[in-house]
């Protein structure tokens, strides 16, 4: 797959929203993979939410029981709002 061999470059900017207690797709590898982008070139900004799982913003009560899920979803709905704003106008 293209996308995860050194050299890929996106051609629109990226936002990664990461929660660090994921246990489906590793944070981890996530990041690494963001790094290696930058180095190509991508426009890729990651934000990783400490202690927030994975699918964290789903609004059911028992994801956002858990207190880094409800203040991942908050912050995440604004930085997507603020991306989209920078990056939708042009």
């Amino acid at each position: 797959m293209d996308a995860v061999k050194e050299g890929y470059r996106n051609y629109a900017p990226l936002l990664m929203m990461l929660g660090s207690a994921d246990e489906e797709v590793s944070p981890e590898r996530c990041q690494k993979w963001a790094a290696k982008a930058k180095k190509s070139g991508s426009e890729i900004q990651v934000i990783l939410y400490e202690g927030a799982e994975h699918n964290f913003d789903d609004p059911g009560t028992k994801k956002q029981a858990n207190p880094a899920n409800h203040k991942a979803t908050e912050d995440a709905m604004w930085q997507a709002g603020d991306f989209f704003s920078q990056h939708l106008r042009q």
